[in-house]
């Protein structure tokens, strides 16, 4: 008998990858338009915790000792951004003198230092500048503080129209290689990804084989007109970092080359108490957990599966 291997008619390859692809962009579209991450920002040199800077017409939550507060930035015709900013311990931070003014009584938090008492307070107006129709809120605890504070964060207002206001996370990429992607595994268009025809660049600098081994990847890819590690859409595998919502339905871990791994709330009402989790791809990141480690003041990623290959998802 003549065996012969039948092949998949070209027409049909051709539709999988086209329904493929714009599966892939559709997603990558919806979460892109329903998600409005909390960015870190800066004011001068000055490192601002995400959260709290709010521009016009913004309302947010800030996150302090495990509490939480929600205010907003009303119109103004002399500001158009707040930030809150460390005050204590001395000398505290400094925002450029000439373009914003505060501290103000708009907002303030603090915690005594260690050792000389237990308390702590959130205070802020809502909005922050007060006026008719404000009101104030105070979420005060413990029981005393021998005048000593450690940390403690006062709100500073930019005038509008000068330079020098906060200077915030760019957004990530829209367009990105959705991890797991079968097209973007088979590394046919190397070096272009075939799902969505961005190009993609990478280069091994450091190589250590050791008992814990290191590489040093640089990456570049198109359409990431951000600034990273080594310039405009240029990374290395080291550099993820987190975004969340105001108050954390969503996570996105944003990967070195701009994809999205997408955590959902399980659990929980704040950023404080959440449980999210990433069943989406099929990724090492499937099965994974977000959640704030209240202990360190940091969210902790607990990895529920071994690292696999890309496009593979360990059983």
């Amino acid at each position: 008998m003549n065996h012969r291997t039948l092949a998949t008619p070209l027409p049909v390859r051709l539709l999988t990858a086209l329904l493929s692809l714009g599966l892939s962009l559709v997603l990558n579209v919806l979460s892109s338009d329903a998600f409005s991450p909390v960015k870190a920002c800066r004011v001068g040199t000055v490192p601002i915790r995400p959260g709290q800077v709010l521009q016009t017409g913004q309302s947010g939550s800030m996150y302090f000792m495990g509490r939480m507060g929600t205010t907003s930035m009303g119109p103004s015709p002399l500001y158009d951004a707040a930030a809150w900013i460390q005050v204590a311990p001395p000398p505290g931070d400094t925002v450029p003198s000439g373009d914003w003014v505060g501290p103000y009584a708009g907002g303030a938090m603090w915690q005594c230092t260690p050792g000389y008492g237990d308390s702590g307070g959130i205070a802020y107006n809502t909005p922050l500048l007060g006026g008719v129709g404000s009101t104030y809120t105070s979420i005060p605890w413990g029981t005393y503080c021998v005048d000593s504070t450690d940390p403690a964060y006062n709100t500073v207002f930019h005038f509008a129209g000068h330079p020098n206001g906060p200077v915030c996370q760019p957004d990530p990429p829209v367009k990105v290689v959705a991890p797991g992607n079968a097209l973007t595994c088979s590394g046919a268009g190397d070096p272009c990804d075939t799902a969505t025809g961005l190009y993609l660049q990478q280069e091994t600098d450091i190589d250590v084989p050791d008992v814990l081994p290191i590489t040093l990847t640089r990456s570049y890819r198109t359409e990431d007109l951000a600034s990273h590690a080594f310039g405009i859409g240029a990374s290395h595998p080291y550099d993820h970092y987190l975004l969340h919502d105001d108050l954390c339905t969503e996570i996105h871990v944003i990967l070195p080359d701009g994809a999205s791994i997408v955590f959902l709330r399980t659990s929980g009402t704040t950023c404080l108490d959440s449980t999210l989790q990433h069943t989406t791809t099929q990724t090492a990141f499937y099965g994974a957990t977000v959640a704030w480690d209240q202990s360190v003041q940091r969210y902790r990623l607990k990895m529920k599966l071994p690292a696999a290959s890309c496009g593979e998802l360990h059983s």
